[in-house]
């Protein structure tokens, strides 16, 4: 896999300010959370939590719900328990009593939340691996050049641009509220960023800008663990 970009993930003891146009991302690794603090959740949460048959993808997902709820509580100055979802037809979630557009996406023990003040926002993370019927995945997702571009493409440069293609479409649809399986039309606003969350898992955020700022923070390194614990 081609080198990670320099990312300057920066550790924050507390929610920095997040002014119109920028985009903030939050890198956390859900494993270093087992037991996270439940009366945070809601009871919608926690239902939904149970129905996980395996424990670690349980705790994952409980693990990840504490974290974006103390997230968005920083950036709204809402209390925990007035933070309320909507949930849209393919269960993307927002805030109907804020203008605090948000995304999440985790692979394995990674997870990336993306936020962004008054516009959809979407966010994807996948483990960059060899995959099998790749040709066949993408002639259902990806369009004619896309897929001309991974049949040229050989060896590792197949995989490498498979996942660019993916992350990157996964994060429109994902903004979208819609499906990697939909007929998607790209916004003419569009704006995509691609980078490494980590050596080997690659990412995409995406929004309706001209031109956005991205900045990268480490959850993991930040005195707001403890709040969780």
């Amino acid at each position: 896999m081609s080198k990670s970009p320099d990312i300057d993930w920066q550790h924050c003891l507390d929610i920095p300010g997040l002014t119109t146009g920028n985009v903030h991302i939050w890198r956390f690794s859900n494993e270093l959370l087992a037991k996270p603090k439940l009366e945070l959740l809601s009871a919608e949460e926690l239902k939904r939590s149970a129905r996980f048959h395996s424990a670690e993808q349980r705790q994952r997902f409980l693990a990840n719900r504490a974290v974006l709820r103390l997230l968005i509580a920083g950036y709204t100055q809402f209390p925990f328990a007035q933070i309320i979802y909507d949930y849209g037809a393919n269960g993307k979630p927002s805030l109907p009593s804020s203008e605090l557009g948000f995304n999440l996406a985790h692979s394995q023990s990674l997870t990336l939340f993306a936020f962004r003040w008054q516009s959809v926002i979407g966010v994807d993370v996948e483990l960059v691996q060899p995959r099998q019927r790749l040709l066949a995945i993408a002639n259902k997702v990806f369009n004619q050049q896309q897929q001309q571009r991974l049949q040229a493409a050989l060896g590792q440069a197949r995989i490498d641009l498979f996942y660019q293609y993916w992350v990157q479409q996964e994060a429109v649809v994902k903004m979208l509220g819609q499906s990697i399986f939909s007929s998607v039309s790209m916004p003419s606003d569009l704006c995509q960023q691609t980078f490494f969350a980590s050596p080997t898992m690659l990412a995409a955020v995406a929004t309706i800008a001209n031109s956005i700022t991205v900045e990268y923070f480490d959850f993991n390194a930040s005195a707001m663990m403890k709040a969780l614990i």
